[in-house]
């Protein structure tokens, strides 16, 4: 029996400190204030070990960048957080770290470097650090001084020389931190659950409208399951954007940007907001959030689902009726992707169909080249002030592999020159939706804003 008990003093030393090496479980969330204890950070590629420990970074501010490929301004911050590495040498270390797998985040990397002359280097397949520093939203970026204390949580507009440079100062912190609490919303419920929920299974049809809800991550979707009730639902979200989805009906060539958008409404600010979110800075944005954007969900059942948006915009018509929308051709500048050759346009051999992109590469393998074609407009290409028209007569399936920089029209253009396509800008008659004041002789005498709650 002694035997034992000594054998047990002996081993449980061992399987307690495996335990805990294996489980991300022994370590509570952290908050600003806390001290981060020291472990090992496995996974890491493009680096020069495979395995850090935090305690490395002692002595220096340590930003840990959480992101993924999928994330546009992620990836786009790479070449910024290169730069303030060789700023500040080895008083700072900005750590990427992603939960994807080796071979996502590997792609990316590859791809960049290959576009861009940068490589770079992340933590993959982590859970430990995303269960110490929990977030809803990235990019996401922990600041932790030079004592392992958690000093600031902050979006990517906060990470720049600046705010940096005041930071190893010790001066006060001024900037902007990121309020990442939010509340979860339970889709299988309409917007009024509550203990009198109702079962979206017992609903024939449903509609509701309600002002800004504070913790709700602005969203907007539209559901079309066959047999089954269609959805629109949109959670903190502006009228441009509420009339993008009735008059666009959730085409790739209207929706994610607002080029085919034109707002003549003296009141065009309560409608699309403060001039942008970067120029209004957060807290303009924010107030101005608070006060013009609404939650919106719409539910119709066979045999109605086809009228789904034209009830949408019906319930348009009676919350802002002093507007009116309309799709109406306009004549203005356009990209253009026209065939120079159509025996180079792009074919398919066959084969198994396969569809894979990022942010510097784009592959289909008998797959439709409308799945290029809608991701340039609705993701890659989504911050352009001019609409993407394709001219270039492919359709069906395609082979096409593209390896430039998806959001830069002129490491496009060179790409897909090999192929027989050419992008160019033209003035196009292009249909685009509308939004103006109504005249005064047609709003109705009765109609008034509903005041919701």
């Amino acid at each position: 029996m002694k035997f034992k008990i000594c054998f047990m003093a002996i081993l449980w030393p061992i399987l307690s400190a495996m335990a805990q090496q294996s489980s991300p479980l022994k370590y509570r969330p952290l908050a600003i204030g806390d001290t981060v204890p020291d472990m090992e950070i496995r996974h890491l590629i493009n680096y020069p070990t495979q395995t850090i420990r935090l305690s490395d970074f002692k002595g220096k501010l340590l930003i840990l960048d959480f992101w993924a490929t999928w994330c546009s301004p992620c990836v786009a911050s790479f070449p910024k957080m290169d730069s303030l590495r060789k700023v500040f040498g080895n008083k700072l270390f900005i750590l990427p770290v992603t939960d994807q797998d080796e071979k996502t985040v590997s792609s990316l990397l590859t791809n960049m470097q290959k576009v861009k002359g940068l490589q770079g280097f992340s933590v993959v397949r982590d859970t430990v650090l995303r269960a110490l520093f929990k977030h809803s939203e990235i990019p996401h970026y922990v600041w932790i001084n030079e004592r392992g204390i958690v000093s600031a949580v902050t979006d990517g507009e906060q990470v720049n020389q600046s705010n940096i440079q005041k930071f190893l100062n010790k001066e006060p912190l001024t900037f902007v931190m990121k309020n990442d609490v939010k509340r979860r919303f339970d889709t299988k419920r309409p917007l009024n659950a509550g203990i009198n929920a109702i079962n979206v299974e017992d609903m024939i049809n449903y509609r509701a409208l309600t002002r800004h809800v504070e913790g709700f991550t602005p969203f907007l979707s539209f559901k079309a399951p066959a047999g089954k009730p269609y959805e629109i639902l949109g959670l903190n979200i502006s009228a441009q954007r509420l009339y993008q989805m009735a008059y666009g009906e959730f085409w790739p060539s209207f929706m994610n940007n607002f080029n085919r958008m034109v707002i003549e409404s003296k009141d065009s600010v309560s409608i699309k907001g403060p001039l942008g979110r970067e120029t209004a800075g957060p807290e303009a944005w924010g107030l101005w959030m608070k006060q013009n954007t609404y939650c919106y969900q719409l539910i119709i059942s066979p045999p109605d689902t086809g009228n789904i948006f034209r009830y949408m915009r019906e319930d348009l018509d009676r919350q802002f009726p002093t507007l009116q929308a309309s799709i109406a051709k306009k004549k203005g500048k356009s990209i253009v992707m026209i065939s120079l050759d159509r025996g180079k346009l792009p074919h398919t051999k066959g084969g198994q169909r396969e569809v894979a992109d990022n942010k510097y590469s784009f592959h289909l393998q008998n797959a439709p080249w409308a799945f290029f074609r809608s991701k340039l407009q609705t993701y890659y290409l989504q911050t352009l002030t001019t609409p993407l028209i394709d001219e270039t007569g492919i359709s069906g399936n395609v082979d096409l592999d593209v390896i430039a920089n998806m959001s830069n029209i002129a490491e496009l253009r060179t790409a897909l020159q090999k192929y027989g396509i050419d992008i160019i800008e033209a003035e196009r008659d292009i249909d685009m939706i509308v939004i103006k004041d109504r005249a005064a002789s047609q709003v109705p005498q009765k109609a008034i804003n509903v005041k919701l709650p």
